[in-house]
């Protein structure tokens, strides 16, 4: 599995203290730093995540055939997740623009839902057939998507713990930019994801089960009410025990980021300010390769709720 994920994020931030004059996604707390000794800083931060997609599904039955130079990818189903979701998050400053944070996460509803794209029917999908021939393999979608099928998750995400330093900062030195680097680690303490607890209608975890580190970098340089920035991160799952246990696995993934912060309205004298933020994201995922290996059967996924299960090679 190698994919591209290219999604636009639209964000308003309203009136907030504003320590620092950098953009939000590149402000480092700090401490032992003249009369200011130590930095706390403490956060309840609410998310909402809509996340529409088509899927589309390259059909084995037709690499063969001549008329086709290439794997034809057919448009089979439309995705949707809808995440609402709460940030725990702690802030402390350790020495001159370091960090250290902690954010425990609560998903409060994250629903997945998918259903066929305009044309398709369970009669002509490569993916569902309500009635299979005598040729069909089986299907590969445990529900028939007419029915609009949908899967529900709650509960505390994995945990993070990171650290990040502002080698340059330009609220010191307004002549250099924020260069800021950064280590996360989140920890797969989190009830599991596993796809087949929501088989029968029940409400499943949303941990990866995975100790996943990821280090990045970030820039950014204000001018005037503009704030541009970009980024780049690389994620390396490692898998915990639990996850191995169900065959779970987690791809290396990793992209950049592009995005300006626009001020409008700003009281350095009580650091307070009023932003907009927009940013574009950019992911990639690389391939899992299995080999038989029965640890890594298969990576939660957009589809991993939907899935019929694999039949048993005994």
């Amino acid at each position: 599995m190698k994919r591209w994920v290219i999604p636009t994020i639209l964000l308003a931030v309203l009136i907030f203290p504003a320590p620092g004059r950098s953009a939000e996604i590149t402000d480092v707390l700090d401490a032992a730093d003249g009369n200011d000794p130590i930095d706390v800083n403490i956060d309840i931060h609410f998310r909402s995540i809509l996340d529409r997609s088509k899927i589309t599904h390259e059909d084995a039955s037709y690499w063969s055939q001549p008329d086709y130079l290439h794997r034809p990818d057919f448009n089979e189903l439309r995705y949707q997740q809808q995440i609402y979701a709460m940030d725990y998050m702690v802030q402390i400053g350790l020495y001159h623009d370091v960090e250290l944070y902690v954010n425990l996460p609560w998903i409060i509803s994250d629903t997945k839902k998918i259903n066929f794209v305009s044309g398709v029917t369970n009669s002509s999908s490569t993916m569902f057939r309500a009635t299979p021939g005598a040729t069909w393999a089986g299907n590969l979608v445990a529900s028939d998507p007419t029915t609009s099928p949908e899967t529900k998750r709650s509960g505390i995400g994995d945990m993070q713990v990171g650290v990040k330093w502002a080698i340059f900062n330009e609220e010191r030195d307004d002549t250099k930019s924020v260069w800021l680097f950064g280590l996360d680690y989140k920890i797969p303490s989190g009830k599991l994801n596993r796809p087949q607890d929501i088989v029968d209608g029940s409400t499943g975890g949303v941990g990866l089960g995975h100790h996943i580190l990821t280090p990045f970098m970030l820039f950014s340089h204000r001018y005037k009410i503009l704030d541009p920035y970009v980024g780049i991160h690389g994620s390396l799952p490692i898998q915990g025990r639990e996850a191995q246990n169900a065959g779970l696995t987690l791809p290396y993934y990793g992209g950049f980021l592009v995005g300006m912060e626009i001020v409008p309205w700003e009281n350095k004298d009580k650091f307070q300010k009023f932003s907009i933020d927009l940013r574009l994201t950019t992911d990639f995922y690389a391939e899992v390769d299995v080999k038989g290996n029965p640890k890594k059967r298969g990576t939660v996924n957009e589809m991993s709720d939907f899935l019929a299960p694999v039949p048993s090679s005994k």
